[in-house]
């Protein structure tokens, strides 16, 4: 039972830091996109 307490925590951790890291990537994209919008304006 706590091997599987463990695995789980360790999932979780690992979804958590998986979310963060596609968070941070659309936030460069839409500083990206913005960039683009004003240079070519």
């Amino acid at each position: 039972m706590k091997r599987l307490r463990f695995f789980m925590s360790q999932v979780t951790e690992a979804l958590h830091t998986i979310i963060n890291a596609g968070l941070l990537v659309t936030l460069y994209i839409e500083i990206a996109v913005q960039i683009l919008m004003t240079s070519n304006a």
